[in-house]
């Protein structure tokens, strides 16, 4: 052909065929029929023509001006933001290429008309005057225009009454992402869910692949066609108004849906493909729960706020998903962009799920174990359809899934610098029933000894050290995160070790016991033999340093008491005392009607009778146990015995009195007479000072501070000297028989087996406590703290943690 026909409209074979043989013949006959259609706008010719002269031998549709009296049946059929979509009929229909987009490539390159075709028109609210957006959007179409998960499109045209432009594009029968599982979601399973994301990604990564960015991915622009060719739904990708170049973006206006938008969006930062990949992680959280991201709150400043500050992601129940598919959605949700994986990276593992589910012969063991993951899911959703039937429903009246401005909820970081409150440390995300830990490991993480010791922690080969490796890992992962993290390691080994913490029923995992996770940690902490603090550590006291040894174990330094008890026969008074010894990890406050108060409770549980043999009469026998403490641990637990075994319904029911705790603690009527001689001196004259500090409101200016600084470092001295030298040297001792209360664990409900812990933390010199609701973390008042109490069905204290008071 080469030269010959370079300047005719057909060649020799195009005239002979019917089809074009060449890209340069299709233009040449597209250049010849310009003149015969006019837009009537100059801008838009130019634009259409510019479009048809870039068309392939196989793109599939002919972009074109369309008279809007081709168009027949017009109805609206959705109203978003900022455009409204009407379907309608082409009477001639589009100019498609057989062979290419719909058609078997066999076809090689025949252009037909298809009559009557149903179609698609989106109109821009009073797009008269051709808008940039306008534009920007067709040319977004037309560059993926040739692949198969991107709307296509076919021209333009306009509203001869309102000379309103309007898009063109490829109708899709079975609507929108949301509106096809609002319809179908009984029977959206895993299969079908793991089908449809395949679809989903396949048109993300053709845009990611084209270097653009979509930057508004949300279920209201996935829209479900029927395929007649594969007998199924096909998705097609819409709403291309804001698709642009990497690096050739307007990034003053953000628009969107906000729980689909990336955080650093939020903050004002560019828009990237990682943004598109955190949208698409809120895909696939919609398509696992059928339910939308954030739907239970008011899309507001304020979760702009908690999104950009605290991390906020959608609640998960571990136990509704496969963890392998919750794990690929955190990383698509991470707020570091950089860590979140690329396209190649996502439709691996995609393709990987849905190959290992979905295969009938077996695979690798990891394809297995993915297998499993997916099949164990699918019966949970088939046993919990209400699940799905209760997300359908509650969405609050404030909450957005249309795409609108999102300026005005911009983040700047200078002003977040300011706002106290959101510094807030990490929480941990529920995987399944999993708040009793979630509560315990809070309130343990309030010691910092225990962190320092854990970072010198050397690990072996058995069990405790495994689980205690894992416990410094994640406390580590919990300083060092930027937002809530799941515990999944730590709960693997936690279960594996402790079978009755993977205890399930028909609904997952179970409710368990926070004082029974709380006594297997402390007692995993002291196999283990965690050490104590270094001599050079600042956490130690003066005295501390000057010890003679910091050799030991953390758990039997700094959390375990030593009781002296006696034990006297009733049934034999001449029988003789017995003097024994006993270490505690624990107090214990017993609750009965004649208790109010938390010391009560505990010298209750002093004061008791057991039964044992007799050596004098030779039988078991009624004794009388009086326990006093004649050691102090710097850290002191106290659990409150709320439950008891309900016969009538076998179940473990909680006792609601009210029982009252102090803030601080002084339990120098616990002791013994030997302990209260050595902490007394100490103890009367710190309760002085505070006296007097009460008493006395002194202003310091800079003049006097010299002065308030040689008083306070006179007091020091005078302290140290009081403190009794035996417990001087005994590293981890409570000196002076004085608490504050560092750490609450609460249960809401009426038995272990329902109802919901949290952890309640005192913030470091301050008033203000933080609550950990599991992957919720608010700060409270003191106030709050003292309606901990009981009485009622809300939280109610059961495990207490103090720590000793400074002295110095």
């Amino acid at each position: 052909m080469g030269k010959t026909y370079k300047n005719r409209i057909k060649c020799k074979k195009c005239i002979e065929g019917k089809s074009w043989c060449r890209k340069i013949c299709l233009r040449n006959y597209l250049k010849s029929n310009f003149s015969k259609w006019t837009s009537g706008n100059e801008v838009i010719d130019d634009f259409i023509r510019e479009m048809q002269l870039k068309i392939n031998n196989g793109d599939g549709v002919m972009f074109e001006w369309v008279p809007y009296d081709q168009f027949r049946e017009i109805k609206v059929i959705g109203k978003g933001g900022f455009a409204t979509v009407y379907a309608a009929i082409w009477k001639d229909g589009p100019l498609i290429c057989k062979g290419g987009k719909y058609e078997s490539r066999y076809l090689d390159g025949r252009w037909e008309r298809s009559a009557k075709k149903k179609i698609a028109l989106k109109c821009f609210d009073n797009c008269i005057n051709i808008p940039k957006e306008f534009l920007n959007e067709v040319k977004a179409y037309s560059r993926v225009g040739l692949y198969t998960k991107v709307l296509s499109i076919y021209g333009i045209t306009q509203k001869p009454d309102t000379k309103e432009y309007v898009m063109v594009l490829e109708y899709a029968d079975r609507g929108s992402l949301t509106d096809w599982v609002n319809m179908n979601y009984k029977d959206f399973d895993w299969s079908r869910k793991l089908d449809k994301l395949v679809y989903i990604f396949q048109g993300l990564k053709e845009i990611h692949k084209h270097q653009m960015v979509h930057r508004d991915i949300h279920t209201g622009n996935l829209l479900f066609k029927t395929n007649e060719d594969i007998g199924g739904l096909d998705v097609r990708i819409s709403d291309m108004g804001l698709c642009g170049k990497v690096g050739d973006m307007d990034e003053k206006s953000v628009y969107g849906v906000m729980p689909y938008i990336a955080p650093e969006v939020l903050r004002g930062e560019p828009y990237t493909q990682a943004a598109d990949i955190y949208s698409f992680g809120m895909i696939m959280y919609f398509i696992a729960t059928t339910r939308q991201p954030f739907q239970n709150c008011s899309h507001d400043e304020y979760l702009a706020l908690n999104i950009c500050m605290e991390n906020k992601r959608p609640e998960i129940n571990g136990f509704e998903l496969p963890e392998c598919y919750v794990d690929l959605m955190r990383k698509c949700w991470d707020s570091d962009p950089k860590n979140r994986p690329d396209a190649m990276e996502i439709g691996r593992l995609i393709h990987l799920f849905h190959r290992s589910y979905t295969n009938k012969h077996r695979g690798s063991s990891y394809e297995e174990e993915i297998k499993q993951q997916f099949e164990e899911a699918e019966k949970r959703r088939k046993i919990n359809p209400s699940l799905s039937e209760n997300y359908q429903s509650a969405t609050h009246p404030q909450a957005t899934y249309t795409s609108r401005l999102l300026n005005n909820y911009f983040i700047i970081s200078e002003e977040l610098e300011n706002i106290e409150f959101l510094k807030l440390p990490n929480g941990l995300l529920n995987l399944g029933n999993t708040g009793y830990m979630n509560s315990t490991l809070q309130c343990l993480r309030t010691m910092p000894e225990l962190q320092e010791s854990l970072n010198r922690f050397t690990s072996g080969s058995s069990v405790a050290d495994n689980l205690t490796t894992s416990l410094r890992d994640l406390y580590n992962n919990l300083n060092q995160a930027t937002g809530s993290i799941a515990p999944s390691h730590f709960l693997r080994l936690f279960r594996s070790v402790f079978s009755q913490f993977a205890q399930r029923d028909a609904g997952g995992f179970i409710q368990q016991d926070a004082e029974e996770c709380w006594t297997q940690i402390m007692s995993i902490l002291k196999q283990a033999n965690i050490p104590i603090l270094s001599q050079d550590s600042d956490l130690l006291t003066d005295c501390e340093k000057a010890s003679s040894s910091t050799e030991g174990s953390f758990i039997d330094h700094y959390m375990t008491g030593e009781f002296t008890s006696t034990l006297k026969c009733f049934d034999a008074p001449e029988e003789e005392e017995v003097v024994i010894k006993e270490n505690f990890t624990k107090l214990y406050c017993y609750i009965s009607v004649t208790i109010d108060y938390m010391q009560n409770g505990i010298m209750q549980a002093l004061d008791e009778r057991i039964e044992k043999n007799s050596p004098t009469l030779g039988r078991m026998a009624i004794y009388s146990k009086i326990s006093r403490i004649s050691r102090l641990p710097s850290y002191l637990t106290v659990q409150f015995v709320r439950f008891f075994w309900k016969y009538t319904q076998n179940v473990n029911s909680k006792i609601l009195r009210k029982i009252r705790f102090p803030m601080e603690l002084d339990v120098t009527d616990l002791c013994t007479d030997e302990l209260k001689n050595k902490i007394l001196p100490l103890k009367n004259r710190l309760h002085e000072l505070e006296k007097e500090r009460k008493s006395t409101e002194i202003v310091i200016n800079n003049d006097d501070q010299d002065i308030a600084d040689s008083r306070n470092n006179e007091i020091a001295d005078e302290l140290k000297k009081l403190i009794d030298p035996e417990l001087n040297k005994d590293v981890g001792a409570n000196v002076s028989g004085l608490y504050e209360l560092c750490a609450v664990l609460t249960h809401n409900g009426r038995n272990i087996g329902s109802g919901h812990y949290n952890g309640w933390v005192r913030k470091e010199n301050s008033e203000e406590w933080i609550q950990y609701d599991d992957d919720k973390v608010n700060i409270v008042s003191q106030e709050v703290i003292q309606k901990l109490y009981g009485g009622g069905d809300w939280h109610m204290a059961y495990m207490l943690l103090y720590r000793s008071q400074k002295i110095v």
